[in-house]
C-alpha cells in the first residue's frame, strides 16, 4: 500500500496561474470572442449606433469577462489572506488529502475526480462538490504522478 507525502507553498502567483489555466480551460475561444464583441460594441457606439442589441450585447459580454477577470484577481488575493501557505499533500490508496493551515480537503478515490494536467500545474476538481484544487508539477513526483492517474482512471475519473 503506497503512501505519499509532500509539501509546498501556496503563492499568490501559483493561484493566479491555476485560475488563469482554468479560466482558459472553460472559456477559451469564447473568451476572446467576448472580447472581440466589447470592442465591436464599443466602436460602434463612438459611431453613434445606439441600438438595443448593441448595448445588449455589449452588457452581456462585458459582464462576463468582469465574472472571469474577478475569479482571477480572487484566487490571489484567497491566497494572501491566509496565514500560513504551507500545503501538505497526502496520498494512498484510499484518498488525497491537502492540508492547509485553516482546512483540510480529504477526497475519497471513488469519488468522481477530473484532472486537468498543464506543463507547470495539475488542476484536480472533485466533481460532486464542483470544487478545484491545484498541485505544482515541481513538487510531484513522477511516480505520484502516475500513481495518482492510475487512482483516477482505475475508479472512472477523467484526466486530460
Amino acid at each position: 500500500m503506497p503512501s505519499y507525502e509532500f509539501t509546498y507553498n501556496a503563492t499568490p502567483e501559483l493561484a493566479r496561474q491555476a485560475a488563469l489555466r482554468y479560466i482558459w480551460r472553460c472559456a477559451g475561444w469564447w473568451l476572446i470572442f467576448l472580447v472581440i464583441a466589447v470592442l465591436f460594441c464599443l466602436i460602434s457606439l463612438l459611431n453613434g449606433d445606439h441600438s438595443w442589441y448593441v448595448i445588449l450585447l455589449l452588457t452581456a459580454a462585458s459582464i462576463k469577462i468582469w465574472v472571469w477577470i474577478r475569479s482571477y484577481l480572487k484566487a490571489g488575493s484567497t491566497v494572501q489572506a491566509v496565514a500560513n501557505p504551507k500545503v501538505t499533500v497526502f496520498v494512498d490508496d484510499e484518498h488525497l488529502e491537502m492540508k492547509y493551515a485553516e482546512t483540510d480537503t480529504k477526497v475519497n478515490w471513488k469519488a468522481p475526480i477530473e484532472i486537468w494536467r498543464f506543463k507547470e500545474i495539475w488542476l484536480i476538481t472533485h466533481l460532486d462538490t464542483k470544487t478545484s484544487t491545484y498541485i505544482p508539477t515541481n513538487v510531484l513526483p513522477d511516480d505520484v504522478q502516475r500513481f495518482i492517474e492510475a487512482k483516477v482512471v482505475e475508479n472512472g475519473g477523467n484526466i486530460s
